[in-house]
């Protein structure tokens, strides 16, 4: 659970991430999923972090700091990535613009470092109102174990 510490910034929540540390993160900054992610409705507030590596980024809850995932922008990472999401999908975001609309798809790391991606199931974040949601697609031309080039 997020705590303050007498140290962070006002407007700001401490979490102890299993996998990244403590981190203080900015409240403002937070992405709420109402509806949480699929077999993870209880998380709803979730940081997008750097990852160090162009295309990828942790998707931290902070709701329940151990989970976190490893997620990345499938149009820089998948060569001829393209989806199309439902305006339904997209209204309980919020006005958006199309730059206001960022798309992640979550990546799965496999015994021996293989890396795939849920391409099928992509969460998709509106920057300006700071909602966010996991969109499953109907579409099966889109693969839930996408391989990835690491």
């Amino acid at each position: 659970m997020p705590t303050d510490r007498p140290d962070a910034p006002a407007g700001a929540l401490t979490i102890d991430s299993p996998v990244l540390g403590a981190l203080t993160l900015d409240a403002d900054a937070l992405y709420t999923f109402p509806l949480g992610l699929v077999g993870m409705e209880a998380a709803r507030r979730f940081a997008v972090l750097d990852a160090e590596r162009p295309g990828f980024s942790w998707l931290q809850s902070v709701d329940d700091p151990a989970l976190v995932f490893v997620v990345a922008d499938p149009f820089a990472v998948i060569p001829g990535y393209a989806v199309d999401i439902p305006d339904a999908e997209l209204a309980p975001l919020g006005p958006a613009t199309p730059a206001d609309l960022l798309v992640l798809v979550i990546v799965t790391l496999g015994a021996g470092g293989a890396a795939t991606a849920n391409l099928r199931a992509p969460l998709v974040l509106n920057v300006a109102t700071r909602q966010g949601r996991q969109v499953v697609l109907a579409d099966d031309r889109l693969s839930i174990t996408e391989p990835l080039a690491l």
